[in-house]
């Protein structure tokens, strides 16, 4: 009898403006962003450590070669031994968005295991539901996880992105007063700034 026959199963849902950072049981971390929800064990069994993800989540995921981590997220699923990478898996979405901070993981679409994507530091996968495929990118934009990370990087980019990278950011409508700033292009970096700097 593995321990998850018996185990109890825990649903954690992020609401609205807040991301709520978690420990589960094996010392991983989770960061849930807003609107998102993870079920997972209260403990994992020797066999895997599998969760399940609606919405978007960023995992740090604790070594364990005996005992691979998976997530399950839009009819997808990641296999980890231990990395840090970021899976968005939104209903309203048609994709499913892994993206990799360290180390390597595998992805693929659930019932086609024969299929895995393997993906490294930077690298990111994409499973479009329609064509119920997975590709591999050899990058990622790194403001695609600014919700976790906090650090947004522009490099020459319009003002007219700027703007919907800040909204996004911080959950706020940001709008150029002078339109014609649109096609302007910023380059910089901000570091865990609060909205009003």
């Amino acid at each position: 009898v593995t321990q998850n026959s018996q185990n109890q199963w825990v649903t954690k849902f992020s609401e609205t403006r807040q991301v709520m950072p978690m420990t589960l049981a094996d010392g991983s971390k989770v960061w849930l962003n807003k609107n998102s929800q993870l079920r997972f064990p209260k403990q994992f069994d020797q066999k895997e450590r599998k969760v399940f993800l609606e919405g978007e989540a960023f995992f740090e995921i604790t070594k364990n070669p005996k005992v691979p981590f998976l997530i399950e997220a839009g009819n997808t699923t990641t296999k980890v031994l231990g990395t840090s990478f970021n899976i968005k898996a939104t209903k309203a979405s048609n994709e499913v968005k892994v993206s990799v901070a360290t180390g390597k993981v595998a992805f693929y679409a659930t019932k086609r295991p024969e299929q895995t994507v393997l993906l490294t530091k930077d690298q990111q996968g994409v499973y479009r539901k329609t064509q119920k495929q997975v590709i591999k990118k050899e990058s990622y934009d790194a403001n695609e996880i600014t919700w976790q990370s906090g650090v947004m990087m522009f490099k020459k980019m319009k003002l007219s992105k700027v703007i919907q990278v800040l909204s996004t950011r911080y959950g706020k409508p940001v709008k150029l007063e002078n339109e014609a700033l649109n096609d302007c292009e910023l380059t910089t970096t901000l570091d865990k700034l609060p909205f009003k700097e």
